[in-house]
Parts: structure tokens; sequence; C-alpha cells
């Protein structure tokens, strides 16, 4: 069986790689199709801790408009994107 390990930093020699941080940064230093499986949490504008107390539904939209390029650009045919999505709350 295959020694696997997972790694918390990028690189193309990985086999697993869970990152923990900002995904645009991220996914400027993956190549193109390079990913079998994306799983991503996105914050939500719900006013969690982490978020930022002004954004709305249009600053979330906008957020995840911006990454569906280079989203797309990493992903293998075939692929497999595991996006959770939350609802807005005011």
């Amino acid at each position: 069986m295959e020694n696997i390990k997972i790694a918390e930093k990028f690189n193309e020699n990985n086999s697993i790689t869970i990152f923990n941080g900002d995904c645009i940064k991220l996914l400027k230093n993956i190549p193109d199709e390079f990913c079998d499986l994306i799983i991503t949490s996105p914050p939500y504008c719900m006013n969690k801790a982490y978020e930022n107390l002004h954004d709305d539904i249009e600053t979330f939209k906008k957020q995840q408009s911006s990454i569906f390029g280079d989203i797309y650009r990493v992903l293998k045919k075939g692929g497999s994107l595991c996006w959770q999505t939350g609802y807005h709350i005011s």
C-alpha cells in the first residue's frame, strides 16, 4: 500500500493537501487541471466572528464569482467540486 502523507502546504508532489486559509492565494499556485476534488466552505455573510459585519448577500455573490474561474481552471475534467453553501441572515 502506498504511504500517503497529508500536507498543509501545496506542492505538486503531495498525495493530499488540506489547506486552511485564503483560497485565492492557494488557487494562484495550482497548475491547470490539477485537482481531482475541491471541497470548500466559504463565508456566508451570516455575522460569524471571522466575517466582516458590513458584508451582505451582494458581497457574498461577488466574492464567490471572483474565484469561479480559478476553481474551474484547476479542476481536472471529470473532477468534483463540493461547495458547501449557506443562507443569508440579516
